[in-house]
């Protein structure tokens, strides 16, 4: 692999700039995590793969809810609207403020709507301020 060109950002770190320049290979979930790491590192594209998310349908499937969640969360005769993922005020194109925003709408013709939001970061408090 050539060595980063004068356009990378280098790291603070010798031992991340020397480990870098010996990558062969790199999974990205995402387009856009995949070109993010290419501008930092300087990986070319071509090392990078890129294997979206999935699931296995035989192993992931719809079951009898979770009777001690139901209570805990008071979700019991509510049709549950779930976002997992890292709440990063970078990372705002996932999209937690337009389900906040359209809400109001759905409640109307789902009144029994629960949104439950799984997941940590800096934007975590400003998401909890606009629900």
């Amino acid at each position: 692999m050539a060595p980063m060109s004068g356009s990378q950002t280098r790291n603070k770190s010798a031992l991340v700039n020397c480990l870098i320049r010996r990558v062969t290979g790199f999974v990205s979930i995402s387009d856009l995590t995949r070109r993010r790491f290419f501008a930092w590192s300087g990986v070319p594209l071509e090392h990078i793969s890129l294997v979206p998310n999935g699931y296995e349908p035989a192993v992931f499937f719809p079951t009898d809810k979770n009777e001690m969640l139901l209570e805990r969360y008071g979700l019991r005769g509510k049709r549950v609207l779930l976002t997992v993922g890292c709440l990063s005020a970078q990372e705002q194109y996932k999209g937690h403020d337009e389900i906040i925003e359209v809400l109001p709408e759905l409640a109307k013709e789902y009144p029994a709507i629960a949104y439950l939001v799984v997941g940590e970061g800096d934007d975590r408090t400003r998401l909890e301020a606009k629900a």
